[in-house]
């Protein structure tokens, strides 16, 4: 009986981790229609983007807020995407560095660019996807829950289980 026991709180444990979306157990994971998806074509020395949701169709209308490497908490430039969801720029050479570019359509669609400059232009071959570190403080808070729900889980189990 109490192997049952430790067996379905160990059970409940990882499936109430399902319902917050994370690991093998994503219950929860938000539609692919969704997400967005970035590209960019090389133009000189600027850069065009084309950001576009997973169905194809263009993210028009976009926020767009791209950051020099010296100043990360006030945008060097705003703007927002076109009706084909495109949107061009040329950074500042005399400004090397990482460059961020947040894309963002309504609470949740949003993309991240990191675009390294130096003195002779954009670096084109080290142009990363995907960095944006204001997201951590919200994903580590559901981390840190995910973590207690299945550690307690797993010692309310292995109590259970030696106490037979």
């Amino acid at each position: 009986m109490k192997r049952q026991l430790a067996f379905w709180i160990t059970t409940l444990t990882f499936a109430s981790a399902g319902t917050v979306g994370i690991g093998p157990f994503e219950l929860g994971q938000p539609a692919a229609a969704h997400m967005i998806e970035t590209d960019y074509n090389l133009l000189d020395q600027a850069l065009e983007f084309t950001s576009t949701f997973s169905t194809g169709e263009s993210v028009p209308d976009a926020q767009v807020s791209i950051y020099a490497p010296n100043n990360l908490d006030e945008p060097w430039l705003e703007l927002t995407t076109d009706e084909d969801g495109r949107f061009s720029f040329t950074p500042d050479q005399s400004i090397p560095g990482d460059w961020e570019i947040h894309i963002e359509k309504d609470l949740g669609h949003q993309d991240f660019w990191t675009v390294p400059v130096n003195s002779t232009g954009i670096d084109y071959h080290n142009i990363v996807m995907g960095t944006d570190d204001s997201s951590t403080v919200a994903d580590n808070g559901v981390w840190a829950e995910v973590a207690a729900i299945i550690g307690l889980g797993i010692a309310a189990g292995i109590i259970t289980y030696k106490r037979h």
